[in-house]
């Protein structure tokens, strides 16, 4: 029987993580914004250009000087925001002593640069959403709004606006993480699009309609010829029915 090491040996090292995750995390979605800025043409003469050159340019200016642009694209942000990462699980791999091979940290870091880049933008949308519906306008919203556009110019073109609400970066939100997870993980995107396909057939086809039937017979009082007979104790059977057929899905 293998006994797991005491929360107080575990709790320096979990706390490690976390400062090394924190740290890296902030200094690559600066390197990521600083590319994306320079792709977009954004002007860094606000607070967002001045925070970003802040975080990055004791990384991203000596390497630039090694990976030359191509194009609208700086590379020698891309560079180092890869670094970051690839640093940070090497850290890790050296003081924990991680199961992975030391030849598939390159890998973990591509992986960790990509999950980085997705909550960069879905923070972005987020803020975007929020001063857009408020309607406040500064410097801040309008960066925001040149970094969003291109993300939410495809969406407005196919869903207008409701209520003169503009919904794109809420359906952005709402589809962003399952499209990326599909990509980088398309075993477990199969499995969790299984489960829930079990999980709205039953609540579709077994549980409303027992539901509302419950809720017209016997609160609401509707009268209408019973297409189904045995009373309260059927609908009791058929809702036990389909809550085992739910269960099933775990």
């Amino acid at each position: 029987m293998v006994r797991r090491p005491p929360r107080s040996t575990l709790f320096p090292y979990t706390t490690l993580f976390r400062s090394l995750e924190v740290a890296s995390g902030l200094l690559t979605g600066a390197c990521l914004l600083r590319l994306y800025m320079q792709w977009q043409r954004v002007s860094f003469a606000n607070p967002v250009g001045r925070l970003v050159f802040a975080l990055s340019d004791w990384l991203v200016l000596p390497l630039r000087k090694l990976v030359p642009a191509a194009g609208r694209w700086a590379l020698s942000s891309l560079v180092a925001a890869f670094l970051l990462q690839l640093v940070q699980y090497l850290l890790l791999w050296l003081l924990l002593g991680a199961g992975v091979g030391l030849a598939w940290l390159p890998w973990v870091a591509v992986f960790s640069l990509a999950h980085v880049a997705v909550s960069g933008l879905m923070g972005l949308l987020i803020v975007y959403a929020v001063l857009s519906w408020v309607q406040t306008r500064s410097a801040l919203g309008d960066v925001i709004a040149r970094l969003c556009e291109p993300l939410l110019r495809p969406v407005r073109r196919v869903l207008p606006l409701v209520g003169g609400i503009d919904l794109s970066p809420l359906v952005l939100l709402v589809l962003l993480p399952p499209l990326v997870l599909s990509f980088l993980y398309p075993a477990i995107f199969l499995t969790a699009l299984n489960a829930a396909g079990g999980f709205g057939a039953v609540t579709l086809f077994g549980i409303l309609p027992v539901l509302m039937v419950w809720r017209g017979r016997y609160v609401q009082k509707i009268e209408a010829p019973q297409l189904l007979l045995g009373g309260k104790p059927m609908l009791v059977a058929l809702l036990l029915f389909a809550l085992w057929v739910m269960t099933l899905q775990f």
